[in-house]
């Protein structure tokens, strides 16, 4: 009989492995259930030894992390000699409360922060490349010119949040409720916002790229001087939204509900507009030329110097749209299934006189 010493993978106890010459038998059946419970027994003292330092070390982590917030502080304050600048990659915070701390310009890139209470916190200008925010409240926190690229901020909590000209890139923020959030200036590209909560969000002057808003609340929401492309606003919901502008190229707001919706003055070109319901939208002087309306609500919306050429309104209903002219439903495609402004069907014939509006039904 020989004995092997080897490691047990997940612990650095010793794995003694008995093996008879002659390949078994009953004694090394025994033996090796000898062993089973050895390396059991083992197991069950790790796991007890982990509850027991994890149970020392939650409130030791809160006093430490008091500590490092202070020297923060003292830093942030000029004091270079006693502060200390908070530096920490790839750290777990799951579920610690730091509301209304002073953490700005903090280099945190990595760090896991699930279900932790970032409530009113000032993390501006801080590298939270890769973080995970799930469920994390962040209500009134400051993440101004912040780097957030790769985040998770899915199902997180960040009302009236301030995150202008933040840089998210490719982040996840399915869920997130954003309501209020200001991100005036900021970039946003290739991110996840599909049912995101975001009514009165203000996103003056910010940058959307390929970035899907399906499903999203934005009534009321702020998108003066926007620039999005290639963005989906699927089925999103953007009630007295103001869109104005901005632009907005080959965007898609099919079935999106933009009743009263503001889009003067923006470029709107080859927008997909299939299904909406667009009742008393604001197009005035707005940039269509090849929007698609198949099949959209335009019931009193207004069109007074819209570019239209090429713009799609099969399908669509029309009455009661107005100042629009009858060059610009001769430059736009309709046929016997669109309902033009005067509430009779298509397709538009010149000097017919269907461009003025009749009531709205």
């Amino acid at each position: 009989m020989r004995r092997e010493y080897g490691e047990t993978p997940g612990n650095r106890h010793e794995d003694v492995v008995f093996r008879t010459d002659k390949g078994g038998g009953r004694e090394g059946a025994v033996l090796n259930i000898f062993r089973q419970q050895e390396v059991e027994l083992a197991q069950e003292e790790l796991a007890k030894e982990f509850d027991q330092k994890f149970a020392e070390e939650v409130p030791a982590l809160a006093a430490r992390w008091a500590r490092r917030v202070e020297l923060h502080g003292l830093w942030l304050d000029g004091n270079k000699r006693e502060g200390v600048q908070m530096s920490v990659a790839d750290g777990t915070f799951t579920g610690l409360s730091l509301p209304g701390v002073r953490l700005s310009k903090s280099v945190m890139p990595g760090g896991t922060w699930l279900e932790a209470d970032l409530s009113g916190t000032d993390l501006s200008q801080s590298e939270l490349q890769r973080s995970d925010f799930r469920r994390t409240s962040l209500n009134r926190a400051d993440l101004s010119e912040s780097e957030l690229d790769e985040s998770n901020f899915e199902q997180a909590w960040l009302l009236g949040a301030n995150l202008s000209e933040a840089k998210l890139g490719n982040c996840r923020m399915a869920g997130a409720n954003l309501g209020e959030a200001r991100l005036q200036g900021a970039t946003l590209t290739q991110c996840d916002l599909t049912m995101a909560q975001m009514a009165s969000a203000a996103l003056h002057q910010a940058r959307l790229y390929s970035s899907n808003l399906s499903g999203a609340v934005l009534d009321g929401a702020n998108f003066y001087r926007v620039r999005a492309q290639l963005c989906r606003f699927f089925q999103a919901q953007l009630v007295e939204a103001n869109l104005s502008y901005g632009s907005f190229t080959d965007c898609d707001f099919s079935q999106a509900e933009m009743a009263r919706v503001n889009c003067q003055n923006s470029d709107m070109s080859r927008a997909q507009f299939t299904r909406a319901k667009l009742r008393s939208a604001d197009f005035r002087n707005t940039k269509l030329s090849g929007a698609d309306f198949c099949g959209a609500q335009l019931q009193g919306a207004r069109f007074q110097g819209a570019q239209l050429l090429a713009a799609d309104f099969r399908d669509a209903n029309l009455q009661g749209a107005r100042e629009m002219t009858a060059d610009q439903l001769a430059l736009a495609r309709t046929d016997q299934t669109t309902i033009l402004p005067n509430g009779t069907a298509g397709p538009y014939m010149k000097r017919s006189g269907a461009e003025k509006p009749g009531l709205v039904r």
